[in-house]
């Protein structure tokens, strides 16, 4: 199962500043005590203007194993370290439904891609959506689509999120879409760096 979370910086704290803290210590940090089975940061490049720094993806076997350790001394370790950081008050999670579309790198040499935030009003779109990130993916590797689920009063900052290495290749998106495209760097962990299952 996947997850997805927006994190936003304290006041005060530069989005450099933030994005090391969270790559230096946060991330190490958060290895030693979750069990993910995978455990990436998107971290959004300079001089774009969002709501958030970074989109963290995780994945784990057994989510309510997260949610135990979370409810223990481990929860209270990372809340203490977030503090330092983040705006823990606009942490916003949500539960994601990843489809891979294409096989492949999902970012360019320099560990760059695309983070797409897809959002629609009134009824569904996600038959539109899937067909045209097959577009997408028909054009290029690496590209996958989060259908997010998002908790009750939780502000996630997009309905779906794209991920691909290029998207100045992307077709028109179909006219319902509202996108919003930014430049991330992907810092991913090593498997070898995880905890055992």
């Amino acid at each position: 199962m996947k997850s997805v979370c927006a994190f936003t910086r304290k006041p005060g704290l530069s989005r450099a500043a933030f994005q090391g803290y969270y790559e230096m210590h946060h991330a190490l940090l958060a290895v030693m005590h979750f069990p993910f089975r995978g455990y990436a940061r998107n971290h959004v490049l300079p001089g774009q203007r969002a709501r958030f720094e970074t989109i963290s993806e995780f994945w784990a076997d057994d989510p309510a194993r997260l949610t135990d350790v979370l409810a223990g001394p481990s929860g209270a370790i990372m809340a203490a370290d977030e503090a330092q950081f983040m705006g823990r008050e606009r942490i916003t999670p949500a539960a994601a439904v990843e489809t891979r579309l294409s096989p492949g790198a999902q970012t360019n040499a320099a560990g760059l891609r695309w983070l797409v935030l897809l959002s629609w009003a009134g009824e569904t779109v996600q038959d539109d959506l899937h067909n045209w990130a097959r577009d997408v993916a028909s054009f290029q590797p690496g590209v996958s689509l989060d259908i997010l689920h998002l908790l009750p009063g939780a502000k996630f900052p997009a309905q779906a999120l794209l991920w691909l290495p290029d998207f100045t290749l992307a077709p028109p998106p179909p006219p319902r879409l509202t996108l919003r495209a930014l430049r991330v760097r992907r810092a991913e962990t090593a498997k070898k760096d995880l905890l055992p299952p």
